[in-house]
């Protein structure tokens, strides 16, 4: 477990901290946020054996894995909620699989009641600064509507019902269904806002 925060926890100066490397360099960028993703990508193998199915010999809160999954959830909002342009940063393939790793890491977490606090301090934060920034409609999808309105029905029907498609607004809209469905006062607090 250690293995796993200390790769995450690497960084190169002047990074300004945080889960993704932003040094300057891009090719050294592009190598640490590789592995990183590759280690998210680990980590979210585990826990969803390990807060899925709950083997007994293994789930307890002293367990090394719940450690590490109570630091990294905050470190997973924060990384979320700072990217400054979501649909720019998520056209980088690492920082892309990142994002979607990352989120459906939270949407794992946000089912434990364990972590039914953490959720209730931080859903809001993840609605305002993660949700609505990644279902917002960019341009491309503007332009998908007019020429080729069924796809684009497909593509929501997708966001809205299933979830399968595996893309950053896909993973959103997956975070908002389990914010909405495990803590209490989020559905009332999105409907009201946007309304």
């Amino acid at each position: 477990m250690r293995l796993f925060q200390s790769v995450l926890n690497f960084q190169i100066p002047p990074s300004a901290g945080g889960l993704l490397s932003n040094c300057g360099s891009m090719e050294m960028d592009h190598i640490v946020n590789e592995t990183k993703a590759k280690v998210l990508v680990c980590f979210k193998i585990f826990t969803a054996y390990f807060f899925k199915k709950k083997p007994k010999a293994l789930y307890a809160p002293t367990h090394a894995l719940y450690a590490v999954a109570q630091e990294l959830a905050p470190v997973l909002v924060e990384m979320l909620a700072t990217l400054k342009d979501a649909e720019t940063a998520t056209l980088n393939g690492y920082v892309n699989t990142a994002v979607k790793v990352g989120i459906d890491i939270l949407c794992t977490l946000a089912k434990e009641e364990d972590f039914r606090q953490f959720f209730m301090l931080n859903s809001y934060k993840l609605f305002m600064q993660v949700v609505l920034p990644y279902l917002r409609l960019s341009a491309k999808e503007r332009e998908e509507l007019e020429t080729e309105p069924k796809e684009f029905v497909n593509y929501g029907q997708d966001i809205c019902q299933k979830q399968k498609s595996r893309t950053y607004k896909s993973q959103a809209a997956k975070l908002f269904e389990n914010l909405v469905d495990n803590i209490d006062g989020m559905l009332t607090f999105s409907f009201d806002l946007l309304l």
